[in-house]
């Protein structure tokens, strides 16, 4: 019996029958310039293989692809060198955490094997089974995992969900038995996307959970396709989804709506996604990989790579580094130029734009500010701005260009019923005035004294107001004046915390009808009612009298006065206790302090040998004198009260 090597036998089929599946959904690309493209780099470290799926960690370094009968393989470059790790098997997707730490990857017909030490070993995972294992997701720490599995006439297709990094797996029969092609997942696990391809000669549809896979829902307005891969962003609002020999679909609500992107059906085959939703990439089998900085509105072809039988796109968190994979071809890698979008301060603040190849002068971002015009974009902060489309060879910033916008102001200065006097009017053209109010004195009213202006509108302006403009700005300002006023505040007495409320006397010199209003600035001390002082504790009271003023008098000068409130005095009237002898029971004590019932007297021991105090009763210890003494410590309103003192004979005998 002839020997041969299974594996590359097994490679071959696969190679071989995923070429025949792709040549089966063949449409020609267009082709586009080289010049001015990212430069895409063909890792002569990989080698060409049957690849199915890619993964790649959050700063893009760390890769990870497998190959349909072979094995998993490894990069922690980039891409420059690949370790092949794992297990032969007919491997059909791969997914890794954000730190390229925890990783885990399916096989239709075999088992769900997954890794923690960055792919260097792996364990099969038994309790998921060996199933026909169509995709597999992940949140970013690993810890969450979810697979699917295509259904067919002898087998059912349901969705598996982890919660333990793989250890442990269960079914969730809720989405039904269907055909599902993808799964993908927010950052945290708990929203998650599913496909499902044709089934029985129907198209499938995309299901959502928001519950971390425990109920999912059929987004019917995603339409019935045939759909075969599917991306989210990290907070699971954005999802991208491709079909088919179809069309892009993009949903900003988490799949309750979705858009068609793309007006060219193209044979789609693998999408992927920033963390933010913003930067896409997808590629096209027999076509180019093509990218997204809008969410998906536009797309364009990267053509550095060439058109090729690709079959998965893998993408960093931030969406510039990208890695391709294909059939039979090496591992193709692009580090995107980014461009930034600096507003100096002004406008809306923009996303990046990440894979550009060129930027049309009419498709540069337009900015609005109240105060300043939008001149265009210029790659240096203070530099011309572009007058020509931008073809950006490495990450870039363009900065925005702004003038400030300018306008005519005038403000005319009436004096109101002043006697005489005048002021010139100001005026000129800026971007804000500054106001100068100061009645310097040309205005005079005889006994009253300037407070300010007041526009048309009753609106007040002060001196050194600074008023930005965007529009004329025409005002007429008239001077405001008022009469001065004065309080005469009586000085209250000193109180004792029992005492009554105390009223208070004062007056306005503007008259009667300008009643003094009081407040207490030591609240713990001291409060207002009914314009009297109300004692609270014992300490220093402060009251302030005020007058608000009107349209004909200026508010008056606070005026303040303090008083000493004095704690009251308490004494205590403590019945004599009866004499005891060493026998009797205890003896209930009685006193209570003028102060009231609420002012509890405690009572204590001073001969402990003697007798002991327990619950307010002489407790007999031994024969002799016993000494007791009444004490009540007093609060906010009360001082102590003094100790009163009692002695009782306790005998030897009955």
């Amino acid at each position: 019996m002839p020997i041969f090597n299974i594996g590359a036998e097994v490679r071959k089929f696969f190679a071989l029958l995923t070429a025949l599946i792709l040549s089966a959904s063949f449409v020609v690309a267009p082709t586009f310039p080289a010049s001015a493209v990212p430069s895409w780099t063909l890792q002569q470290g990989s080698v060409a293989r049957a690849w199915t799926a890619l993964a790649s960690s959050a700063d893009g370094t760390k890769l990870a692809g497998v190959e349909a009968g072979s094995y998993i393989y490894i990069s922690g470059d980039a891409g420059a060198s690949w370790t092949k790790r794992g297990v032969v098997a007919a491997w059909t997707s791969i997914a890794m955490s954000s730190d390229g730490t925890v990783l885990a990857a399916t096989a239709t017909g075999g088992k769900i094997y997954t890794s923690s030490d960055s792919g260097t070993s792996w364990s099969a995972r038994n309790g998921a089974g060996s199933r026909l294992w169509t995709s597999i997701a992940m949140n970013s720490d690993g810890t969450r995992l979810a697979a699917t599995v295509s259904a067919t006439l002898f087998s059912t297709g349901y969705i598996w969900m982890s919660s333990d990094a793989g250890a442990t797996w269960k079914s969730r029969s809720s989405a039904g038995d269907r055909t599902w092609t993808a799964i993908t997942s927010s950052a945290d696990g708990t929203i998650l996307a599913a496909t499902v391809s044709k089934q029985t000669g129907t198209y499938g549809r995309v299901w959502i959970s928001t519950d971390s896979g425990d109920t999912w829902k059929d987004k019917t307005a995603a339409g019935s396709r045939n759909w075969v891969s599917i991306a989210s962003s990290a907070d699971g609002s954005r999802l991208a989804a491709v079909e088919i020999n179809g069309r892009i679909h993009t949903s900003s609500d988490s799949g309750a709506t979705w858009s068609e992107r793309t007006s060219v059906n193209r044979a789609w085959k693998s999408i992927v996604s920033s963390s933010d939703g913003t930067h896409l990439a997808a590629a096209a089998s027999a076509g180019a990989i093509w990218t997204s900085s809008d969410s998906g509105v536009t797309w364009i072809a990267q053509s550095g790579p060439g058109n090729q039988a690709w079959t998965a796109v893998a993408s960093s968190s931030d969406g510039a580094r990208l890695a391709a994979v294909g059939v039979e071809i090496k591992v193709w890698t692009v580090v995107l130029p980014t461009v930034e979008f600096d507003n100096q301060g002004h406008g809306t603040s923009l996303s990046d734009l990440i894979g550009v190849s060129t930027i049309a002068l009419a498709d540069l971002p337009l900015l609005y500010s109240d105060t300043y015009d939008f001149n265009g974009w210029s790659t240096s902060s203070s530099g011309s701005a572009l007058t020509s489309a931008f073809s950006p060879d490495s990450d870039t910033t363009l900065y925005a260009q702004w003038t400030k916008k300018t306008y005519s102001y005038s403000i005319t200065f009436e004096k109101g019923t002043a006697t005489s006097g005048s002021l010139a009017t100001q005026s000129g053209n800026d971007s804000s005035v500054t106001l100068s109010l100061l009645n310097t004195g040309n205005f005079v009213k005889t006994g009253y004294h300037f407070t300010g202006w007041l526009d048309e509108n009753s609106v007040a302006y002060t001196d050194g107001q600074v008023i930005p403009l965007s529009e004329t700005f025409i005002r007429t300002l008239t001077a405001q004046w008022a009469l001065p006023q004065s309080i005469t505040f009586t000085q209250p007495l000193a109180m004792i915390t029992t005492d009554s409320d105390q009223a208070l006397v004062a007056t306005s010199s503007a008259g009667a009808g300008y009643v003094v209003s009081f407040t207490s600035t030591t609240p713990d001390v001291c409060t207002i009612v009914s314009d009297a002082i109300h004692a609270v504790a014992g300490g220093t009271c402060s009251i302030t009298a005020s007058q608000a003023g009107d349209g004909i008098y200026d508010p008056a000068t606070s005026f303040s006065r303090t008083i000493t409130i004095s704690k009251a005095s308490q004494s205590i009237t403590f019945t004599q206790p009866l004499a005891m002898s060493i026998k009797s029971v205890d003896q209930r004590l009685f006193a209570t302090s003028s102060a009231g019932s609420g002012y509890v007297v405690s009572f204590s021991s001073l001969s402990r040998t003697v007798c002991t105090i327990v619950s307010g009763a002489i407790h007999v210890v031994s024969f002799g004198i016993c000494l007791v003494v009444a004490s009540q410590a007093g609060d906010g309103l009360y001082n102590p009260a003094g100790t009163v003192g009692r002695a009782i004979w306790i005998r030897w005998g009955r």
